[in-house]
C-alpha cells in the first residue's frame, strides 16, 4: 500500500480512491497539511492536519465531507495555533446552529417534557441562541467567543435568571451531543455561569398558589388567637394577592353559597354568638366549625360588608 496519493479533493474523487486498496492517504496540494487517511474498512476515514511529524485528527469522513472540512480549515488552523496541544476534532455538525437545530428537534419530540418547557426552549433557541451563535464554528467555541457573542450582549437585554437558563440549555445540548457521539469533544466542558458574571441573581418574589388557600385559611384561624395582628396582616395580604388567588376565593365563595342553600333547605338550626372584638370571618368559621371555607356562610347570613371585619356584637350562625 502506497503511503500517500496526491489528488484534487472532491467527494467523487475521494470515493473513487476509497475503492483502491493500494491507497492509504490522500492529500491535495491546494490545501497544505490536510490529509485523509482511510480506515481498514475503506468506507470511512479520518481527516488530519499535519504539522511537522504530528498528525492531528480533525474530523471523520464521510461524517464531514470534502466541502465541509475545507470550509472548516481556517477555524481549525486558528485553533491549533492558539492551543497546539488540543485536537480540534469536529463532526458532521460544523456550526453551533446545526447543533441547536438538532437539539431543538430532539426536545420537541421528547414526550417526557412539558409543553411549557418545550416552548421555553424553542423561544430561547430562536430568539437568543441562534441569532448570536448560528454561524459560530464548533471548533471556535470557547469562553471568549461565548462571552463576546452571547453572554455579555444578553445580560444587557434579559434578566440574569433567564440568561442562566439560556446558558444551561446550550451546555446541555453540547453534553447530549457528546454523549451520543455526534461531536468528539465538548467545548463547554468545565464552564460555569459564574465564569461570565459575578452579579447575584435575586430570588423571585414568593407566590401563593390557589391550591394552598384552604390550608392557609385554616392556619390563619389557628394563629389568630395567639397573634391576631400578624394573622390579620397575613389575611389582608392574601385577599389583596394576585388575580388568580382572588378568583380562587370567588370559587370558594360560590361553593359556600351552594352550601347555604342546601343548609336552608335542610332546616339547620341556628345559634347566636356574641363577639367582643372585630374578627375576620375565616377566623370565626375555623373557631366554630374547624373549616375556614364556611366564612362566606357567616358573611352572607349576617349581611357583612367586608369578610375581614365582622361587626362586634351578636351574630347568627349555624349550630353545626
Amino acid at each position: 500500500m502506497s503511503a500517500t496519493r496526491e489528488v484534487k479533493f472532491s467527494e467523487a474523487e475521494v470515493r473513487r480512491q476509497a475503492a483502491d486498496k493500494a491507497v492509504r492517504d490522500l492529500r491535495d496540494p491546494r490545501h497544505p497539511g490536510l490529509y485523509l487517511r482511510f480506515w481498514i474498512t475503506r468506507e470511512r476515514g479520518t481527516w488530519h492536519l499535519v504539522r511537522g511529524k504530528k498528525w492531528v485528527p480533525v474530523a471523520r469522513w464521510p461524517d464531514l465531507g470534502v466541502a465541509a472540512v475545507i470550509a472548516e480549515l481556517p477555524a481549525l488552523r486558528r485553533r491549533l495555533l492558539r492551543d497546539p496541544a488540543t485536537a480540534a476534532v469536529v463532526s458532521g455538525m460544523g456550526t453551533v446552529g446545526q447543533l441547536l437545530d438538532w437539539y431543538g428537534d430532539r426536545m420537541a419530540r421528547d414526550r417526557s417534557l412539558s409543553a411549557k418547557r418545550k416552548a421555553g426552549a424553542r423561544s430561547a433557541i430562536a430568539q437568543h441562541l441562534k441569532p448570536r451563535l448560528a454561524d459560530l464554528a464548533l471548533a471556535d467555541v470557547n469562553a471568549d467567543s461565548l462571552d463576546k457573542r452571547l453572554m455579555w450582549p444578553c445580560q444587557a437585554e434579559v434578566s440574569l435568571s433567564y440568561l442562566r437558563q439560556i446558558f444551561a440549555l446550550l451546555l446541555t445540548a453540547f453534553r447530549q451531543a457528546l454523549k451520543l457521539g455526534l461531536i468528539d469533544r465538548n467545548p463547554m466542558a468545565g464552564m460555569r455561569f459564574n465564569d461570565f458574571t459575578k452579579a447575584k441573581i435575586l430570588p423571585k418574589p414568593a407566590r401563593l398558589r390557589d391550591v394552598q388557600l384552604p390550608e392557609l385559611m385554616q392556619q390563619l384561624g389557628k394563629a389568630f388567637k395567639a397573634a391576631p395582628g400578624d394573622a390579620m396582616l397575613a389575611l389582608m395580604a392574601a385577599l389583596a394577592s394576585r388575580v388568580e388567588h382572588v378568583e380562587r376565593l370567588e370559587v370558594v365563595r360560590s361553593q359556600v353559597r351552594v352550601h347555604l342553600t342546601e343548609v336552608a333547605r335542610a332546616g339547620v338550626r341556628l345559634a347566636e354568638v356574641t363577639t367582643r372584638e372585630s374578627l375576620p370571618a375565616v377566623v370565626l368559621a375555623y373557631q366554630r366549625y374547624g373549616d375556614a371555607t364556611r366564612a362566606e356562610e357567616i358573611v352572607t347570613r349576617n349581611k357583612v360588608q367586608h369578610p375581614g371585619f365582622l361587626p362586634v356584637g351578636a351574630l347568627t350562625i349555624a349550630r353545626e
